[in-house]
């Protein structure tokens, strides 16, 4: 977030707010099994891994924008949605 502030990204401006104002915040998912079992699809990044492992966890939608965690989220019937949802 700081290098994209730094650059004049506005996203992350936007992002930096919704930190300090607490409607967002970082959390780690605790089924580590099931994150670990999306790793392993190759080409999945760990955040994205940990996103949707957090939605499934938390029975909330999982904001993504890589296409092959969507079709993760497709296999694992789960909730999905990109950025511009927000």
């Amino acid at each position: 977030m700081d290098k994209g502030k730094n650059k004049g990204v506005a996203d992350a401006i936007i992002l930096e707010k919704l930190f300090n104002n607490k409607i967002f915040k970082i959390i780690e998912p605790e089924d580590n099994e099931f994150t670990r079992r999306l790793m392993k699809t190759r080409g999945l990044h760990k955040a994205d891994a940990e996103v949707l492992s957090l939605a499934r966890e938390l029975e909330g939608l999982a904001i993504i924008d890589d296409e092959l965690a969507s079709n993760v989220a497709k296999i694992y019937e789960m909730s999905y949605a990109g950025t511009p949802y927000i």
